[in-house]
């Protein structure tokens, strides 16, 4: 089966963000979605799931103590994906 990924813009608040603090991810459609917050080496340094969200329903991800940086935010549900540059302070 020859599944096309769709891209989605994502919304996120506050950009930057300070290490330690609360990211704010608003997700585009509803559905059941997995993170990874990975660096610019492509080590991931953060990963969770949630359940059952709605569309346009803001989420919440705590941020780990990392070291200030350029980060970035993969959101995936089923055959979609989306992504965006997170600045660390």
């Amino acid at each position: 089966t020859d599944r096309t990924t769709k891209l989605h813009p994502l919304n996120l608040y506050p950009n930057p963000v300070g290490a330690g603090q609360e990211l704010q991810v608003i997700v585009p459609h509803a559905a059941d979605w997995t993170y990874v917050l990975s660096s610019l080496e492509q080590k991931v340094v953060a990963t969770g799931r949630w359940d059952n969200v709605a569309s346009q329903t803001p989420v919440n991800i705590n941020l780990p103590q990392v070291a200030p940086g350029v980060y970035f935010l993969q959101l995936f549900s089923g055959q979609y994906t989306t992504q965006a540059k997170i600045i660390i302070q």
